[in-house]
């Protein structure tokens, strides 16, 4: 069963780098894995493309609620995070401060999964006046547990390593009282900064990154609109822009036979960079 899992699911390795591979960054790369996974076994069980999982029918014909009863095909998300444990789990190896970090963020991930879900029903009655409804749960799309868990790694705590378990702070005073929620991301070093080249760490800084910006808004994403705040000016760089001319094909004709003649158009473009 494992093995099916593996060849269907790429996880993504963070090298075992101390300063940056538990880091919040680390963290919500931890997290988004096991989330991942959870998310891709949960939908294929309910796809029946799978031998080994279906849905979770359990409560199928249970009353649910005023006016609907459990039916349909539930996501099996009981499955999917049991699986999504075993496996990740096998990938963890010793018991140190790194292997409990990537457990804490993994179960916070699977938590992200479980937590994010939402009812689908269908109307029964006459003329579809919806006086019964059948209605069965299904896990929210990757893109909303991206977002839930973007909001836990803000929240993400700063941990140490105690008696074989996480804990915020370092007073041993305090240690029964520093446990801290399955549910957040924890990490165990500060992140480096990412506004600066290191060579050591392999980080590339933001200083001559292209950013976006457009007069057209509507037509952009939050985090595009955000751009150049996020790369040039969140690290204490400007926002130069320089006018290039782009070459393109254009005006092609069809020559008898057998030629595409096309013209060498020019337009201009405005691009965006992070300077000093």
């Amino acid at each position: 069963m494992l093995s099916m899992l593996c060849s269907s699911i790429s996880v993504v390795v963070i090298k075992k780098n101390f300063s940056v591979s538990a880091t919040r960054e680390a963290a919500f790369v931890q997290s988004i894995n096991a989330a991942g996974i959870m998310h891709v076994v949960t939908q294929q069980c309910s796809s029946g493309q799978e031998t080994f999982c279906t849905c979770d029918n359990s409560r199928n014909g249970q009353p649910g609620g005023y006016n609907w009863k459990w039916g349909g095909c539930s996501d099996n998300i009981k499955f999917g995070d049991e699986l999504t444990y075993k496996f990740l789990k096998g990938l963890t190896s010793g018991k140190n401060e790194n292997a409990a970090m990537q457990l804490q963020n993994y179960g916070a991930g699977r938590q992200a999964v479980a937590r994010n879900t939402k009812m689908v029903c269908k109307c029964h009655g006459l003329s579809g006046d919806c006086s019964i409804r059948t209605c069965w749960q299904q896990v929210a799309t990757f893109r909303e547990i991206g977002q839930f868990l973007k909001q836990r790694y803000k929240k993400a705590k700063f941990v140490n390593y105690f008696d074989g378990q996480l804990r915020q702070g370092n007073d041993a005073r305090t240690r029964e009282l520093a446990i801290f929620s399955k549910k957040q991301l924890a990490f165990l070093q500060k992140s480096p900064n990412y506004c600066r080249e290191d060579h050591v760490l392999n980080i590339k800084g933001t200083k001559g990154r292209q950013c976006i910006r457009s007069k057209n808004k509507n037509a952009m994403t939050t985090s595009e609109r955000k751009s150049c705040r996020t790369l040039c000016k969140s690290c204490g760089y400007k926002v130069k822009k320089v006018t290039v001319d782009v070459s393109n094909t254009c005006n092609c004709k069809f020559r008898w036979c057998c030629k595409v003649k096309c013209d060498k158009c020019f337009t201009r473009e405005n691009n965006y960079y992070c300077v000093r």
